[in-house]
């Protein structure tokens, strides 16, 4: 999204439950994001993140820390008070969140003010194309569709469930391959959307799918004192 700082007290004393900083944030504001009472969750994208936070705030902020690492959050999680929510990360498991830097001990929920708390990866087993290309398309034409196809070790297809479809039309079939279909109402423009497959182990895979609607061609003839000097097409 483009954001790279976040001003002095910007939301300091704000009420809210959580803020989710994005990964493309460096710098911070003195208390730009604790709260008075230390109950607001900051989320953060990773550990430079916490340590550029802390150098502004003195190391006092008593807001509690939640580093994802790497994860980010989809629309629709559920942020609850004082719990912390579940991210997700590309082509990872998430195991849960630990109170301690190398994620031993016991996973926790509940936040207590002035801890720091940190995600916990696992890979995962299964295989899903990386992007979808659907390439130009002309306006106005059936530009066909595409299937992703989740896989585990051996190779077998398997069910899987997707998220994040607002331009794109996605069926799942009966023999579990996820049929994408652009829009037929889609403008001249191009366009990207990242769809996110869920394999059966919990893990979560970005699959950014792409595609440019072109003017349909159509040749124009200019004539001017009776000859043709110009052809545009379009």
């Amino acid at each position: 999204n483009g954001i790279t700082s976040i001003p002095v007290s910007t939301f300091y004393g704000v009420n809210t439950i959580c803020f989710v900083v994005p990964g493309s944030v460096t710098e911070f504001g003195n208390y730009s994001l604790d709260d008075r009472t230390g109950s607001r969750i900051i989320y953060l994208y990773n550990t430079t993140q916490e340590e550029a936070l802390k150098a502004v705030n003195l190391g006092n902020g008593s807001s509690p820390r939640a580093i994802t690492k790497g994860g980010i959050f989809l629309e629709g999680t559920s942020f609850e008070s004082g719990k912390l929510a579940q991210p997700v990360n590309n082509g990872e498991i998430f195991k849960g969140w630990y109170d301690n830097e190398n994620c031993t001990g016991e996973p926790v929920t509940n936040v207590a003010a002035r801890k720091t708390y940190y995600a916990e990866w696992l890979s995962s087993d299964y295989t899903v194309p990386e992007n979808i290309n659907f390439g130009s398309v002309v306006y106005g034409v059936d530009s066909g569709s595409q299937k992703i196809e989740a896989r585990d070790a051996e190779e077998h297809i398997i069910a899987a469930t997707i998220a994040g479809n607002d331009i794109f039309e996605t069926v799942v079939n009966e023999d579990n391959t996820i049929t994408v279909t652009p829009h037929s109402n889609l403008s001249v423009g191009e366009y990207e959307e990242t769809l996110y497959v869920t394999t059966p182990d919990g893990a979560t895979f970005f699959v950014p799918v792409t595609l440019e609607v072109v003017p349909a061609g159509s040749e124009l003839a200019i004539w001017a004192n009776g000859a043709e000097n110009l052809s545009l097409s379009g």
